[in-house]
């Protein structure tokens, strides 16, 4: 974007281009060689020679760093006039970016910014979750749902992974038994009016028969997909017995419904039979052959297809292993009340995200915009930095070295001749002994390397 004159101060970047003296400034900082921050490494000889001079005072200052009078002079002294060189080297670069610093800066401050904004959001959402895991409810249904995953997934393993048969849950499960019970009732109720003359005790009974009917087909189609499992020798007798009680019910039941139905059916035609004329008009070779056993049974057909057809839905909805489906569908509930407990707290969660959006996308937005008007200056700044850190880091093992050897010096010249080297630590002139200073850490962080000048 093309700037107006007013806008383009002396030496800056124009059209994404720079100046000349800025190019010449910049190269006179790379210029600067890092290898002059190791070239006052000094030697064991030096060393020597340094902390005898030191020593010949019979007296020897140490401060919190470690360091002594002589190592001040010898070793930092020339650590700051490398400093100072550098900072003389680098002056005309940074008066050319002075009038920029702070836009050039405000990019990096915007990103500072924008992972605050990111931070605050984190502890926003934490406190949201602490209030909520404060709700004794919530921590109980958070322990059932922990539960149930842990469980569930033992049993997944446990499984080959496969998926399992859930349906035998499903409300959909229940309508097609319900199908299979109105099926009974359509089949048995015409004859439950004739046997018992009144429709509503007929259709009382056909219900009855139904929901006996449909409960017997649940009963063997779920014993029958796990028999396996139920009956085998693992289970403990009390476990078996269980089982064969439910068979035993479920057999039970569907008697109940073959000889209801049969028994109504066999009445019905009997009293056919009975309330049929004597006369036959049309002579005895036109007579209607009644046979009323053949006729039941033949008619109790329909009656079993109905329970197969219940066998059948409750065979294909229900898992081979029982534990398997249980604890899948005990995840399925305790998810579904985890759920319902959180919602709020997701929709609170979202809310504080979306908020913190708006205010992370203003912050890029403007750090774009200085980015594209200062993107090359702030490009060679960050060079100029990392030049700088290499420095600072060169100096930084220079400095230790030196003082290493300094002090390593110093304490073989005491151990040499304890009686005439003492050392005296701090303002308060407490007297160490040569083995306590030995045992003191040499501190050269690149903070302090950069104040010394």
């Amino acid at each position: 974007m093309a700037k107006t004159s007013d806008q383009i101060k002396p030496n800056a970047t124009f059209d994404g281009q720079v100046s000349p003296s800025l190019e010449a400034a910049f190269q006179g900082t790379q210029s600067f060689q890092s290898s002059r921050a190791t070239g006052f490494a000094m030697s064991s000889s030096d060393a020597i020679a340094l902390a005898k001079e030191e020593a010949a005072f019979g007296k020897i200052d140490v401060d919190d760093k470690g360091l002594t009078a002589g190592m001040r002079l010898h070793v930092l002294q020339p650590a700051r006039s490398v400093l100072a060189d550098w900072r003389t080297a680098r002056a005309p670069f940074d008066q050319i970016l002075a009038p920029h610093i702070s836009k050039i800066e405000s990019i990096d401050k915007s990103a500072e910014e924008i992972d605050e904004l990111r931070r605050k959001c984190t502890r926003e959402e934490a406190d949201l979750e602490r209030t909520l895991e404060a709700n004794t409810k919530y921590v109980q249904v958070k322990e059932r749902y922990d539960n149930a995953v842990s469980r569930y997934k033992q049993k997944f393993a446990e499984n080959d992974q496969r998926v399992p048969v859930l349906w035998g849950y499903s409300p959909t499960y229940i309508i097609a038994l319900a199908f299979t019970g109105v099926a009974e009732w359509f089949i048995n109720y015409d004859v439950f009016v004739r046997f018992l003359q009144v429709p509503a005790w007929a259709a009382a009974t056909a219900i009855i028969l139904g929901a006996l009917l449909a409960f017997s087909a649940h009963g063997y189609g779920k014993l029958l997909k796990q028999w396996a499992y139920r009956f085998g020798r693992a289970r403990t007798r009390a476990q078996r017995f269980t089982d064969w009680r439910f068979l035993a019910l479920s057999t039970l039941g569907l008697s109940i419904v073959l000889v209801a139905a049969g028994g109504s059916r066999y009445a019905a035609v009997m009293r056919l039979i009975g309330n049929a004329p004597t006369i036959n008009l049309l002579g005895g070779e036109a007579s209607i052959d009644i046979n009323p056993i053949r006729d039941v049974l033949i008619s109790l057909l329909g009656n079993i297809g109905a329970w197969v057809v219940g066998v059948f839905w409750a065979y294909i909805g229900h898992d081979q292993d029982p534990d398997y489906m249980e604890a899948a569908h005990e995840r399925e509930k305790a998810q579904d009340i985890y759920n319902r407990f959180r919602k709020d707290l997701d929709q609170e969660k979202e809310t504080v995200r979306a908020r913190y959006a708006i205010e992370i996308s203003k912050k890029e937005n403007a750090a774009q915009t200085f980015l594209r008007d200062f993107e090359r200056l702030r490009n060679l700044l960050l060079q100029v930095r990392e030049h700088e850190n290499a420095i600072i880091g060169d100096l930084q093992t220079t400095l230790l070295t030196n003082a290493q050897r300094y002090h390593d010096a110093l304490i073989q010249l005491a151990a040499k001749e304890p009686d005439k080297l003492s050392f005296i630590r701090g303002d308060a002139s407490q007297t160490i002994s040569a083995y306590e200073y030995k045992n003191m850490p040499l501190k050269f962080d690149s903070s302090f390397v950069r104040g010394l000048v």
